[in-house]
């Protein structure tokens, strides 16, 4: 992963449109491919977000609408690849099945993976509150072994139940990074999220024994990154709105985030938990029982493979 542009501020633009001419949308539609290419995957919010901070739409649900009209037509048409914008909102359950055998052992060759955290004293996750940029912060965690939790605002007491559990049956310290909205919702599902994971920690481990330290960091959306990276903002919504007493400012969705500056601070935040010289050699054994898998692999197969 390349180091994050942490430093960077971006202005976010004033500029007002009715409606666009061909020349101003021949201009969206190459920011929007130059955009993907450098940032990819990512979402739709994602690249409307970066748009709003190159000026080259307003923060305006109309502009939103007509950004996702363009993308649909980009991929369609070929400019962007599907794979390069991600959805993790809609997926498919299904069973994993073989061809046979030595399909089996072909495929576990090629995505054998050894356990990262296992010979680490510490139990690493990272909880995120929106499903949609699941895709973009797995491409992370996938890489060093760690658990992702989806909390989707404000978790349901099963799957935070659920959750407890699992850290209580591992038995070591967890460490807990959270990426979510910075509004008074966001704010207020992170802090319940909190509140109940370590009530039904605490109820847990007066059965299981289990009496380690758990500690919950959010990571983002803060404060310092909105003024740093001069994150695109959205008036708060406070009519009505029970969570919005105490919250000040404008509301910034974990969206707004870069996506690169959103993988480089997961990365930072599980990299601190590995030893490089650790991650160094488990990647050097991998490798080495990858190559020993194949060779088992065209052994069973007769040769063929």
């Amino acid at each position: 992963m390349s180091a994050s542009p942490l430093n960077s501020v971006y202005p976010a633009s004033s500029i007002k449109r009715q409606r666009r001419s061909k020349m101003e949308l021949a201009v969206m539609r190459r920011a929007m491919v130059n955009t993907v290419a450098l940032q990819k995957p990512m979402t739709l919010r994602q690249l409307f977000y970066a748009l709003t901070v190159q000026g080259i739409v307003d923060k305006t649900e109309q502009s939103y609408a007509m950004v996702g009209h363009q993308l649909l037509k980009l991929r369609r048409e070929g400019v962007i690849p599907w794979a390069d914008i991600s959805d993790n909102t809609r997926w498919v359950r299904r069973p994993r099945t073989y061809h046979g055998v030595e399909h089996a052992l072909h495929l576990t060759a090629e995505t054998y993976r050894r356990s990262v955290f296992s010979q680490v004293e510490e139990r690493v996750e990272v909880w995120c509150e929106k499903d949609a940029l699941a895709g973009i912060i797995m491409d992370v965690t996938q890489v060093y072994d760690v658990p992702l939790y989806v909390s989707r605002g404000f978790a349901s007491d099963s799957y935070l139940h659920e959750a407890a559990e699992g850290i209580c049956a591992d038995g070591r310290p967890c460490v807990i990074y959270e990426f979510g909205d910075h509004d008074p919702s966001g704010v207020a599902a992170s802090a319940a999220t909190q509140r109940k994971l370590f009530t039904y920690i605490d109820e847990i481990a007066a059965d299981s024994g289990y009496d380690e330290n758990v500690t919950f960091t959010r990571m983002a959306v803060t404060p310092d990154q909105i003024r740093i990276l001069g994150l695109p903002s959205r008036p708060t919504k406070r009519e009505g709105n029970s969570h919005a007493i105490g919250f000040e400012g404008d509301s910034v969705e974990l969206d707004a985030l870069p996506p690169d500056d959103l993988r480089y601070l997961v990365e930072a935040s599980i990299k601190r938990h590995i030893p490089d010289s650790m991650l160094m050699a488990l990647q050097v054994a991998e490798a080495s029982e990858r190559d020993a898998l194949r060779a088992f692999a065209r052994t069973f197969d007769g040769g063929r493979a």
